[in-house]
């Protein structure tokens, strides 16, 4: 289910993914109990697909529960703690609270720089807190020009979602299965473009 609910997301179908990628979740929490790594991984699945079907706020929760399950399972100081931080400070930052991103990217930089082995994280980090600052400020002149809350969708640049790929774990896809995935894709996009041109 979680496969095929991220193939159906990738090719715009993100209803249907989320019913593939909730069922993925029942089944998860019945097999593995609710505190395991991969019922964490199914969350931040969900919040993907919320996020960008522009229902950030659902998407919020789910990515609050994986960082309590990873927490659990972990401890608070782990790496995987640091990514679901970051990960809830490009939600807030999707809905406009900034101060909050920067909440969470500091908490995300500190889980990074305590570890060593982390360095390039770390480093990340520093540039998505530039960021949220900068926009933070822009957003408070926003405020003080026009007297009052003004909506922010900032568009983030793809590496938005690499980063967060990075919490999912991969499962080894056989060649088989790549093989097939990519000619689907191929297939579902030309019946998309010939049904566009008529």
């Amino acid at each position: 289910h979680s496969t095929m609910a991220l193939f159906l997301h990738s090719m715009g179908q993100p209803q249907v993914a989320l019913r593939h990628i909730k069922r993925s979740l029942f089944l998860l929490e019945l097999i593995c109990g609710p505190y395991h790594p991969d019922v964490a991984a199914a969350h931040i699945n969900i919040a993907m697909i919320y996020q960008d079907s522009k229902q950030v706020g659902r998407g919020l929760k789910h990515l609050r529960r994986a960082k309590e399950v990873f927490t659990t399972v972990f401890g608070d100081k782990h790496f995987q703690i640091g990514l679901c931080d970051h990960t809830i400070a490009v939600a807030h930052s999707l809905m406009g609270n900034f101060r909050e991103a920067i909440k969470f990217e500091k908490s995300a930089k500190s889980i990074y720089s305590d570890n060593g082995r982390y360095e390039k994280q770390a480093q990340e980090s520093k540039l998505w807190l530039s960021w949220f600052t900068k926009q933070a400020v822009e957003v408070e002149k926003g405020l003080s020009k026009k007297g009052g809350l003004i909506p922010v969708h900032p568009n983030l640049s793809p590496f938005v979602w690499v980063s967060l790929q990075k919490i999912v774990p991969s499962r080894i896809v056989s060649p088989a299965e790549t093989i097939q995935l990519y000619r689907r894709s191929v297939a579902m996009r030309q019946q998309q473009q010939q049904q566009q041109q008529n």
